[in-house]
């Protein structure tokens, strides 16, 4: 009769310490579904079986179990990323530089184009049979401030075939009315000149192998001029067009004759006197 009585507590007991296993499996169970909600059966059947029968025997299992679940979600290929999935750009916060416009350089190198025309005209003038003249008018300018720049020009193999010219000269710029772009070195602009000349007249019928006449003059005028160019690239780098008209007074500094005198109303003679004289220039360069 003592054993019924025994048997039934022992198996309340029993009863009692399962339903409470039960009640802290399901609790753990329900902890790691709402910490991991993207696999609803991360714990197992298997598992969960561990649980209970741990705590029927007093050993509590719960965090080796969650510790054995995420290790397997860890190295499971379920969790892995697909790889037909778009990838996130790592920075998505980073914009991308806006390109800013490139101003031109401040350097401008030019040929003038007006002089070469302008000399093998007068050297075919009357259809007489010449050759041909290669004036070259180089000019350096360098800007110094908003509207301002200094330049440097020299004459090579100027003149036709008659006179043969060299010189030098100096130029200040001043831009009266910029233009509206990003670029210096551009608009109307007003230069004051200096120069030098050195003119040697050449004619085979008077002296033959070198000039009959040399003449050295030194010059001051202004000029008034437009400059303009393309949009400049990525290097500050433009193509440029530059027109100019201008007057220099002239006064020669020596003159020597190889023979005999220059003779009134000639070219040579108009040198060897104070001559105010136009000029035009028809530039095409490039800035820098």
């Amino acid at each position: 009769m003592n054993t019924i009585p025994t048997f039934r507590q022992f198996f309340y007991k029993r009863a009692l310490l399962l339903l409470a296993a039960s009640g802290v499996a399901f609790t753990a169970a329900a902890q790691h579904q709402y910490l991991e909600t993207a696999n609803p059966s991360a714990i197992s059947a298997h598992q969960l079986r561990q649980l209970l029968v741990g705590s029927a025997d007093g050993v509590d299992l719960t965090a080796s179990v969650l510790a054995s679940n995420d290790s397997t979600r860890a190295t499971s290929p379920r969790y892995e990323q697909s790889a037909d999935a778009p990838v996130r750009p790592a920075h998505t916060s980073t914009l991308a530089p806006v390109a800013n416009p490139t101003a031109a350089g401040r350097n401008v190198l030019r040929v003038d184009l007006a002089n070469m025309v302008f000399e093998n005209a007068v050297n075919f003038e009357l259809l007489q049979s010449k050759p041909w003249a290669l004036p070259l008018l180089l000019s350096y300018e360098r800007q110094l401030g908003k509207r301002t720049s200094v330049g440097l020009e020299a004459l090579l193999n100027g003149g036709n075939s008659e006179q043969r010219r060299g010189g030098g000269g100096l130029q200040l710029r001043y831009y009266a009315v910029p233009s509206r772009r990003v670029s210096p070195l551009a608009g109307f602009y007003v230069a004051p000149t200096v120069s030098y000349r050195k003119i040697g007249f050449q004619d085979e019928r008077i002296l033959a192998g070198k000039p009959y006449a040399t003449v050295r003059a030194a010059g001051a005028g202004v000029y008034g001029g437009w400059q303009a160019g393309t949009r400049p690239n990525a290097h500050g780098r433009r193509l440029i067009l530059d027109v100019a008209v201008g007057a220099m007074h002239w006064m020669p500094t020596s003159t020597t004759f190889n023979g005999e005198a220059a003779m009134p109303n000639t070219y040579e003679y108009r040198w060897t006197r104070a001559r105010t004289a136009l000029d035009a220039r028809i530039g095409l360069g490039v800035q820098f």
